[in-house]
């Protein structure tokens, strides 16, 4: 199925620092979503690789966990995972890509009789059909395991480190590629709280402690036996303290929310970097450049090593609680500066874009769960554009003279495109036969022999111009009547019978 293409409309900031060109590549809303079901409450994106899930709160609804894959420069759904065998499940509350198997792991916390469970699902072939299932070996009812999921390369080469929180812990496999689960999750609990984030990067794994009170950070070498607690400094009670967690290089961005103190009082994320022991230290809080108060900032945090997003889903921009994400930039080795603010100009009251948002280098995606009455959207970012994408082109082609052509071109781009035709090089002028040379369409009508030739066309945008191939269009001789290729004595005989037949 593919996804229609959209037209980019990015609400952006005059006097940011450091700006940078932001371009939507797709707006993601399968049809087949129903009402209640809230695509985009959870997000992951690897490589060629995007996953949304829609966790409905009634299960007659139909919890369902979306797959996208990168295709030619568009991003088709190719899977719709279920658990048809497990009711009651909100499954897809929480997806993450194994880094190496790439394999899609999902939570799924009132799967079975709702003691809960994390499923993993493998592609076969062209179809994600290989699933693995595991629970936890104690749990009972209503302990709800797998409430979050989360999986990260290991420190050993070869191997995925699993999280899964619920049953008023974490728990941990270390698994392979070649089997993403191995059986239940049995071993040690790592802390007491139902972590609702995690995050993980190279040595270390980082937890929310209970009620949002703070984040533990855990050593894997140390098989978790040096760990920190760390609490964000300025902020009051009641501030969801580690609502949202991200780690990259050393660094662990915290997000607080319900940090209604701190400057325009819309949520703050806590920054805390490392020199690689297991000391962890904050220094610094980022907000937004025009947050208000109750924007939520921070409900979700995605960190790449140079980049960060932050969900804000409650910002009233450009309707109330529409949301928004912003995009912070690292300059220097410890300044991150907002770059961009993120808010598509479809979105409409209540649609809480920003409450997901997942990062791989310089794509980004983010949830809308409140979409067109909670059916949800996803949208995903080039958060480094440096013109317009083109996504179509009109094919080559020959034609005879006298025919109607028309060469498209469809595109997508920062605020207004524009476009400009080329033939061989050089700009083509509008004539009495040639129209279009500055729209997405091209058209010569009539075509003569001196149209044979390359054409292309460049589109620039508030980030660049990006030029296409070339389309060459060759033209038939009108005395090759056979059509052959070839000019000879058989072109005069088939004309000589077809003017004798009267044709």
């Amino acid at each position: 199925m593919r996804n229609a293409l959209v037209v980019v409309t990015l609400l952006g900031f005059s006097g940011i620092a450091g700006a940078q060109c932001v371009s939507q590549i797709v707006r993601l809303a399968p049809s087949d979503v129903p009402i209640g079901n809230r695509f985009g409450t959870s997000v992951a994106i690897s490589g060629d690789i995007a996953v949304v899930g829609a966790p409905a709160a009634e299960e007659s609804l139909g919890s369902a966990v979306y797959v996208f894959e990168k295709q030619s420069n568009l991003w088709i759904q190719t899977a719709r995972l279920t658990l048809p065998d497990r009711p009651n499940h909100r499954f897809g509350v929480a997806v993450s890509i194994g880094p190496i198997s790439r394999a899609i792991f999902v939570a799924a916390p009132r799967a079975g009789t709702t003691q809960g469970m994390v499923s993993a699902f493998t592609k076969i072939g062209s179809a994600w059909t290989g699933r693995f299932d595991a629970e936890l070996s104690s749990s009972t009812i209503f302990d709800g395991f797998g409430r979050n999921v989360l999986v990260s390369a290991s420190v050993q080469s070869g191997f995925e480190e699993v999280f899964a929180s619920g049953a008023d812990n974490v728990y941990r496999q270390r698994v392979s590629s070649s089997s993403p689960l191995q059986g239940n999750f049995t071993g040690v609990n790592y802390f007491a709280s139902n972590s609702a984030a995690l995050a993980s990067y190279g040595d270390f794994f980082a937890g929310t402690a209970s009620s949002f009170g703070s984040t533990i950070i855990k050593s894997i070498n140390s098989q978790f036996n040096n760990s920190v607690n760390r609490y964000p400094f300025g902020v009051g009670g009641e501030a969801f303290v580690g609502y949202s967690l991200a780690m990259t290089e050393n660094l662990l961005a915290m997000g607080v929310p319900g940090s209604f103190n701190q400057p325009n009082s819309s949520g703050s994320v806590a920054l805390f970097r490392s020199s690689g022991q297991v000391y962890w230290g904050q220094f610094v809080s980022i907000y937004p450049s025009d947050g208000q108060f109750g924007d939520f900032f921070g409900a979700s945090v995605g960190a790449s090593p140079t980049r960060l997003v932050v969900g804000a889903p409650y910002a009233n921009a450009p309707a109330v609680d529409s949301g928004a994400a912003y995009v912070f930039t690292k300059q220097g080795t410890t300044t991150w500066t907002q770059t961009s603010k993120l808010a598509p100009g479809d979105l409409q009251s209540s649609d809480e874009f920003g409450q997901a948002v997942a990062i791989d280098g310089n794509v980004a995606i983010v949830g809308a769960p409140g979409v067109s009455g909670s059916r949800g959207a996803a949208y995903i970012f080039n958060l480094a554009a440096g013109g317009p994408i083109i996504q179509q082109l009109s094919p080559p082609r020959t034609i005879s003279p006298g025919e109607r052509v028309q060469l498209s071109v469809s595109a997508e781009g920062t605020g207004t495109l524009t476009y400009q035709w080329f033939k061989g090089g050089l700009p083509l002028q509008g004539s009495s036969s040639v129209s279009g040379v500055s729209t997405p369409t091209l058209t010569i009508d009539p075509a003569e022999l001196s149209t044979l030739g390359n054409y292309s066309v460049r589109i620039t945008d508030s980030c660049g111009t990006t030029a296409s191939s070339n389309i060459f269009i060759g033209v038939r001789c009108p005395s090759d009547f056979n059509r052959d290729g070839v000019v000879d004595l058989f072109d005069y005989l088939d004309f000589v019978s077809s003017f004798a037949s009267g044709c």
